[in-house]
């Protein structure tokens, strides 16, 4: 059972995709924490503000881990 040359391409094509949404949401994740920083708040006070629960912050400030839904109350809360 060999995998062809195509396969390997989109394979190939596939994990550099996840590679790339990996690395934007870290990114993101860093710009939310450093937005964070500048307007003096804590991850408490972001949590409260946003409306999103505390262990959700701290895992997407960690991780780039978020929900849509959390995503769209962190985001203009912090001005992005």
């Amino acid at each position: 059972n060999n995998i062809s040359y195509v396969q390997l391409i989109r394979l190939n094509t596939l994990i550099m995709l996840f590679i790339s949404l990996s690395k934007a949401q870290k990114t993101l994740a860093q710009n939310v924490r450093e937005r964070r920083l500048q307007m003096d708040l804590t991850q408490e006070g972001l949590a409260e503000r946003s409306g999103v629960a505390l262990s959700t912050l701290r895992k997407f400030e960690q991780a780039g881990l978020v929900s849509l839904e959390s995503s769209l109350k962190i985001l203009p809360t912090v001005g992005g």
